[in-house]
């Protein structure tokens, strides 16, 4: 396709050329001479070639730009699946196993850097809209996410140490506050790691299974659901 493209166009390119020779030679009655057809020819062939030089180095820019959009997803979708299993998952069957107060010990709930995320602003523009909307909204939700564990399990900790922390402040009210927020947040969280990790599998070209990303073994039905109701009984 890319050669006949190429091809009309130095055909096009003789014409204007031949017009430009031959005119004044058949307006004055003389000839093309060897050395105009000469010139013809070696001034297609230059045009042909610098077409097909162009079109060569718009297919590597382009042929460099989805394989930098692919690495980009596909390690997007990896780090989106790092906190999925330790933060989103993890955490909630923490408090599936437990009903009380309790901090989380056993694990660094620390924020990640999101290296990912944060070195590749810039590239994002690369992926359609939709996605990079989602992707911006599931690392704001994932953000304020661990930003509650954390004062969870400060509170849970400090409630077992001082349960009273003053006449008006109970630790482990405070605590459960925190849970519950923790606990509303989690469906939520679950179905937007399951949309935008689909997401980007299909631009990094991945294959979008449990085996390889875990989020793919959520019932996305049911979260919407759940989701769905949650929504409404707010307002």
């Amino acid at each position: 396709m890319a050669i006949r493209k190429h091809f009309w166009k130095a055909v096009t390119f003789v014409i204007i050329v031949l017009g430009v020779i031959a005119g004044p030679k058949l307006i004055s009655k003389q000839w093309l001479t060897t050395g105009d057809v000469a010139t013809l020819a070696a001034g297609s062939l230059a045009f042909l070639a610098v077409m097909i030089q162009l079109e060569a180095e718009r297919n590597a820019r382009s042929s460099g730009a989805e394989r930098q959009k692919r690495a980009v997803a596909t390690a997007l979708a990896h780090e989106i699946d790092y906190v999925y299993r330790y933060f989103i998952r993890g955490v909630g069957d923490f408090m599936t196993a437990t009903n009380q107060a309790e901090p989380l010990l056993a694990k660094a709930f620390e924020t990640p850097p999101f290296a990912v995320y944060y070195g590749n602003t810039a590239v994002l523009g690369q992926l359609n809209e939709e996605l990079v909307g989602q992707i911006v909204h599931f690392y704001g939700m994932a953000t304020n996410h661990l930003t509650t564990i954390r004062a969870y399990s400060d509170a849970a900790r400090n409630s077992l140490q001082h349960p009273q922390v003053s006449d008006a402040i109970d630790g482990g009210e405070m605590a459960q506050q925190y849970r519950r927020h923790i606990e509303e947040s989690l469906p939520g969280l679950r179905l937007t790691a399951y949309y935008v990790s689909a997401g980007l599998c299909n631009v990094a070209g991945l294959e979008f299974k449990a085996q390889n990303i875990p989020v793919a073994a959520e019932d996305r039905s049911a979260l919407e659901r759940q989701v769905l109701a949650m929504d409404e009984n707010t307002r």
